[in-house]
């Protein structure tokens, strides 16, 4: 009978000692993640919540990652121990127009890692404001090579990019580019550079880079020089 109610009792403490040990997994969620929408060149601010659900409390990581050309994050990544919270800043330097599927990626040690998505979406701004400055340009044409400085002010014409200079023609000729800020695109429509002679190209640009593709016609519209001309911020 002894023995019987020793070996209950040993039964009893085993289980009960199971029982404590027993540990609750570690558990958070990620609040917050809604899609967003800015213009081309702005910033905004992207607030993520993370909140202890059960068990111990570990370091989660988090990161983001799609985000399209021309978009910066700061910080690109945070760590932090549940509950807490955390902003990323957004920051657009004229990234191009469009939906992008963006992804905030948290991890721990025990939990792995799992990833949150949502969409944002871009519109194009007025783009002029980003291509006025000073640039050096450099001109690769059938009569040689040219380097210059050239400098872009906006137009008195709604749309228009006002380029003094172009391939170093000289600096008492301004030239009006026509600006598509949704296509990135640049046209040059036929412009007259002296009494004899005019000019007309099309090109394309970045946040610091103008590209552009440029005859130069006689009084007969014959070309008498190409060039393909890129101005540098």
């Amino acid at each position: 009978m002894k023995k019987l109610l020793f070996l209950l009792t040993a039964l009893f403490l085993v289980l009960y000692a199971c029982k404590k040990e027993k540990v609750t997994p570690f558990t958070f969620s990620v609040n917050n993640i809604t899609d967003m929408t800015m213009s081309s060149d702005t910033t905004v601010y992207f607030p993520v919540q993370i909140g202890l659900l059960s068990g111990t409390q570990e370091t989660v990581t988090l990161s983001v990652s799609g985000l399209p050309a021309g978009v910066v994050a700061t910080p690109t990544s945070v760590n932090g121990i549940p509950s807490f919270s955390n902003t990323f800043t957004f920051t657009s330097n004229h990234a191009a127009a469009g939906t992008y599927k963006i992804t905030v990626t948290a991890s721990s040690v025990s939990t792995g890692t799992k990833n949150y998505s949502f969409n944002l979406t871009i519109f194009q701004s007025n783009c002029l404001p980003h291509l006025v400055g000073t640039y050096a340009g450099a001109d690769a044409c059938i009569s040689g090579i040219w380097h210059y400085t050239s400098i872009a002010t906006a137009s008195t014409t709604a749309g228009k990019l006002s380029v003094n200079n172009l391939g170093g023609l000289g600096t008492f000729i301004d030239l009006d580019f026509t600006v598509d800020c949704a296509a990135d695109s640049i046209t040059i429509f036929k412009q007259q550079l002296n009494s004899t002679h005019w000019l007309r190209g099309h090109g394309s640009f970045t946040s610091n880079t103008i590209t552009i593709h440029y005859g130069v016609l006689d009084s007969f519209s014959a070309v008498t020089d190409s060039c393909t001309a890129i101005l540098t911020k």
